[in-house]
């Protein structure tokens, strides 16, 4: 796992392709507790049973409480056989759907849902091309993606109806990546202009308030990016971090949004960002690193304006970290880590009572990660 040339964090995934997260020493993904694999299962993950499969889980969308989706590859990170992974939580257990795989592997990195027959998962192939997936109710089916001249991957997809959806990415190469920003209008997916500092910069998340409203966030050359959708353009909105970057963003509303991340000033700390409708602001967020420099946020999800969950984890001390937002204060929350490194990657939720979060043990060389929470308590499923 290695950072981007700018110091932003790259995610796990295939080989070099996809971004390995790494703050300061190597930060592994994570959450969703099935039985660890052998770390060196490898390429035999991927015809084994979800509960021991070897691989990493990038992003989670709910539906429903018994509709949920979790995406991400399998296969050990680097071991050159990483495979399409799409798992779906029927209300009882997880199980393995079967996904569309481009020729020589791929891994997805976001996925989200407007309704239980209109899903859509992205990623990158082997290539670094840019990877669409369409879940139409009945399975998973490849989309033409908008040809680049070079190449380039997707990170994040946001759903706001059947015929309104965003996926944001980079493109270009690792050390000198530009923002990249596909919209679907019900027919095809097309690029479109994204604002892309000089320095060059990379989208991470995105999420819709509506088909007129959305953020895109990432970061530029060591500093956090965030990027709005005002209905006709995209815009660069400033952030109130000097270094660092944000890693997902989640709408409340139209108006109303949360992003987080992490900050670099002294040390990697936890950033979690507050839109109120006319600007960013920083709202206090717990570090529960004490003398352990690196608690990073990957995920965010907001289920109502007094209810919202961020996960992570540690550098220092790999485990996972999940804060909650009351609606007057964010505070951490216990989540269990079932090995000795595991980190928290994505989150999603319904309802103040039920949330799940996913990512994987070991820096991707474990078994996949999931947990949920029934109002009360994390568990693992």
């Amino acid at each position: 796992m290695t950072a981007d040339a700018g110091g932003s964090v790259r995610r796990p995934g295939i080989e070099v392709v996809m971004r390995a997260r790494v703050v300061g020493v190597s930060m592994m993904v994570a959450i969703v507790t099935l039985v660890l694999a052998p770390a060196l299962a490898g390429c035999g993950a991927r015809t084994a049973p979800v509960w021991r499969m070897t691989g990493v889980l990038n992003a989670v969308a709910a539906v429903s409480a018994g509709d949920a989706w979790a995406v991400g590859q399998a296969g050990a990170v680097g071991c050159g056989c990483a495979r399409t992974l799409i798992i779906h939580w029927d209300g009882r257990s997880w199980t393995r759907v079967p996904s569309p795989d481009p020729g020589g592997g791929g891994s997805l990195a976001g996925v989200a849902f407007s309704s239980a027959g209109n899903g859509w998962a992205v990623g990158v192939t082997r290539q670094r091309k840019p990877l669409i997936l369409h879940w139409n109710g009945a399975a998973w089916m490849r989309a033409a993606s908008p040809a680049l001249r070079g190449v380039g991957e997707l990170n994040g997809v946001a759903a706001a109806s059947s015929g309104a959806a965003w996926a944001v990415g980079d493109s270009g190469s690792l050390g000198s990546p530009r923002t990249l920003i596909m919209a679907w209008n019900g027919d095809a997916w097309a690029r479109v202009p994204s604002p892309s500092p000089r320095a060059g910069g990379i989208l991470d998340g995105v999420a819709a308030g509506s088909a007129g409203s959305a953020w895109a966030v990432g970061s530029s050359r060591g500093r956090p990016l965030a990027v709005r959708w005002d209905g006709q353009v995209w815009t660069e909105v400033a952030a109130p971090a000097r270094g660092g970057a944000l890693q997902a963003v989640a709408a409340v509303s139209a108006t109303r949004a949360w992003a987080v991340g992490y900050t670099n000033g002294h040390g990697n700390r936890t950033l979690i960002l507050w839109w109120n409708g006319v600007g960013w602001t920083r709202i206090p967020s717990p570090d529960p690193a004490g003398g352990c420099i690196g608690a990073v946020l990957w995920g965010v999800a907001a289920a109502s304006a007094d209810s919202a969950w961020a996960v992570g984890g540690y550098s220092c001390a790999p485990k996972t970290l999940v804060v909650h937002w009351d609606g007057s204060a964010w505070r951490q929350v216990f989540s269990p880590t079932p090995s000795g490194s595991n980190f928290l990657d994505g989150v999603a939720a319904i309802a103040a009572g039920r949330a799940w979060a996913v990512g994987s043990a070991h820096g991707g060389t474990g078994a996949i990660l999931a947990e949920h929470w029934d109002g009360s308590t994390w568990q693992p499923r």
